[in-house]
């Protein structure tokens, strides 16, 4: 794959939605792939600490995103979000998140403005 946006190095490539699911299934789908991607440290909650175990050695840590659009970050120390390689629309790209905003989906994919600033997890080609 080549990344024509320069955000991968050469080697490797922005992980798409399907590598996204794949690993989400190999880690034992939702919450418990969620817990196994985040940091041991640094995730905080509105009802204490949900630090990850990162058993899967990933480290995701909690920066938050962009709302270009605000003008302002959110969701930082409650909320990874990722880019994935795939167009939902004109404007919108496919993210795959994991947060503790103590609800039911500690792990989501969703689509969010291109115009947002996310982070992207690159994958070995």
């Amino acid at each position: 794959m080549n990344d024509p946006r320069g955000l991968a190095p050469e080697g490797w490539h922005v992980s798409t939605k399907k590598e996204w699911e794949t690993l989400i299934a190999y880690l034992g789908g939702g919450a418990i792939a969620s817990a196994k991607l985040r940091a041991t440290s640094g995730w905080e909650s509105f009802t204490g600490s949900k630090n990850g175990t990162n058993e899967s050695g990933f480290t995701a840590l909690p920066g938050g995103y962009l709302n270009s659009l605000g003008g302002y970050f959110r969701g930082k120390g409650l909320e990874a979000s990722f880019w994935t390689a795939d167009e939902y629309n004109s404007s919108e790209a496919w993210e795959q998140a994991l947060d503790n905003y103590d609800h039911d989906h500690p792990i989501y994919t969703s689509f969010i403005y291109k115009k947002f600033g996310q982070s992207v997890r690159c994958v070995k080609d």
